[in-house]
């Protein structure tokens, strides 16, 4: 259990990255680099704008699941944790 967290129901979100830049359409799966489009970009602002506010935020540290993470979060109310 984490500390910050209470010990109520719990939801859990999934949200894939938006689309990337990859104009050689090249398969890009694991391979770093490859960040968000401008409509990627869009994509996960429309997409943060439909999750609460209050959350704790775990992304795999490529790229596109960092910016992902980041857009999403600009919305969030921060709070310490105890």
């Amino acid at each position: 259990s984490l500390p910050h967290m209470n010990n109520g129901p719990s939801s859990v979100f999934l949200v894939r990255h938006g689309e990337v830049l990859n104009p050689g359409n090249v398969v890009y799966a694991d391979l770093p680099g490859f960040p968000l489009s401008l409509t990627g970009r869009r994509q996960v602002e429309d997409s943060a704008e439909r999750l609460p506010h209050r959350a704790t935020i775990v992304t795999s540290p490529v790229l596109r699941a960092v910016e992902t993470a980041t857009i999403i979060a600009r919305g969030f109310t921060p709070r310490p944790l105890p």
